[in-house]
């Protein structure tokens, strides 16, 4: 079942045209901002991100995202305390639908406004118009 989401997840995912991605080498606004419209919604944001950070973060490329890849190197409790909240069914990976939930969790503590959409100062900083 696990993997059959994650072959869903993925396949919904590059049907967006985004691409490959990682943190190390962002996309820009245009990339994740399918409609054109300036602004990132939530399907938008959850998409692209996911689909980011998965391809960061399963470092083997087996396409499943194991508890170890999650957490990384990192010394910030962010990624254990994101891992304990949504890591829903209690096993040692990330099934798309748990992916789905850490970035929609995301999206709603960065969209300030509640309008329902990334703009302006709520984008991602690598994602903002340069001045």
């Amino acid at each position: 079942m696990l993997l059959r989401k994650t072959i869903i997840a993925g396949f919904l995912i590059s049907s967006l045209g985004v691409g490959v991605a990682n943190a190390a080498n962002p996309l820009p606004l245009p990339a994740a901002d399918t409609d054109g419209d300036g602004a990132l919604t939530a399907e938008e944001y959850v998409l692209f991100e996911a689909d980011r950070q998965f391809n960061f973060r399963d470092k083997n490329k087996d396409g499943i995202l194991t508890k170890v890849e999650w957490l990384g190197k990192s010394k910030s409790s962010f990624p254990k305390d994101v891992w304990d909240k949504f890591n829903a069914d209690g096993d040692e990976t990330f099934n798309a639908d748990e992916l789905v939930s850490v970035y929609l969790w995301i999206f709603g503590n960065k969209d300030q406004n509640k309008d329902g959409k990334l703009s302006g100062n709520e984008l991602p900083e690598q994602m903002r118009a340069k001045s």
